[in-house]
């Protein structure tokens, strides 16, 4: 490459057509000469980028011509043979015959080493919005199908389109004259986003309570079914105590009689605490369901900020 851009320089150094007069712009002329000092000591990526930079600054078809000859010095030759292009089309119009020679050879040489590039769309995958991207950049829909030389190298080709999943490849363009091809498939739909889970609902305050109620109701029945045996066993105990002593107390009594109505006496308190431990569970739970809010007159007690849960 070194042998290249010292015959490069010479070329270009031999013609004074190929050096641009001095430019208008000061910021131009500095980066020009600084480019060709840095394409001399053969720091062509330095040298491309202060020949871009002046070209940007003050456009000149000489700036131009070595902005093209350094890019070829970098192997980019798609980059470099379009620079040409513009190099020979800006000479015709200045009338330099000697730039016009010098862009046309290079671009003749050009041409027997570009590597080309088809994006093929077939008439399945264009479906509507279907755009294709060369390297981040959108090709236009009459550059499909069409071999466009482009720079040896990696590419990254993409389709895209409304309403379906995105498509990307990656491919490798080889200098020597070939033409890579790349096909876009056709699109799959996009996939619906998943629908987001519910926000977890707040505890119903009714359904706490109506929980309570069925709570107290079940001590309520276990009281009076305790409560029921307890009764029922107390008079069993009584009429066994009162045919043991010939009739109700104070008669005298047999031992088996005496404890037979203390017994008597013991399941006649069990049935009446149950009994009244029953009554509350069943009252209270009574009291606990049908007075528990249910979840739409909650809402509105707390929209009106007047909620109340005692009983």
């Amino acid at each position: 490459m070194k042998r290249h851009v010292v015959l490069l320089g010479a070329a270009l150094g031999a013609l004074g057509a190929a050096s641009p007069a001095r430019a208008a712009d000061a910021e131009a002329q500095a980066l020009f000469d600084e480019g060709k000092r840095l394409m001399a000591r053969g720091e062509v990526a330095a040298a491309c980028e202060r020949f871009e930079r002046s070209q940007r600054v003050e456009p000149a078809g000489g700036t131009l011509l070595h902005l093209a000859s350094c890019r070829e010095s970098e192997g980019k030759t798609a980059t470099a043979w379009t620079l040409f292009n513009e190099a020979l089309s800006a000479a015709r119009t200045a009338g330099r015959k000697d730039r016009e020679q010098v862009a046309s050879e290079h671009i003749a040489a050009l041409e027997r080493q570009l590597v080309r590039l088809r994006i093929v769309v077939p008439p399945a995958a264009r479906v509507d919005g279907l755009t294709v991207h060369r390297d981040g950049k959108e090709v236009d829909a009459a550059g499909w199908d069409v071999a466009v030389p482009v720079d040896p190298g990696p590419h990254e080709i993409e389709g895209r389109a409304p309403g379906r999943r995105a498509w990307s490849t990656r491919v490798e363009a080889r200098a020597g004259g070939e033409t890579v091809e790349v096909a876009i498939p056709t699109l799959a739909p996009d996939e619906p986003a998943d629908t987001p889970a519910p926000p977890p609902s707040e505890p119903d305050a009714g359904d706490a309570r109506r929980t309570l109620a069925l709570v107290a109701a079940g001590v309520g029945v276990l009281g009076v079914a305790v409560g029921s045996y307890a009764g029922l066993r107390a008079m069993s105990l009584r009429d066994d105590a009162d045919r043991s002593c010939g009739g109700p107390s104070p008669l005298p009594c047999p031992r088996e009689g005496v404890d037979a109505a203390d017994r008597a006496r013991t399941f006649g308190d069990v049935s009446t605490v149950a009994f009244v431990v029953g009554a509350a569970g069943l009252v209270g739970g009574a009291v606990l369901w049908f007075t528990a809010p249910s979840q739409r007159a909650l809402a509105s007690s707390l929209l009106r900020g007047r909620l109340d849960l005692s009983f």
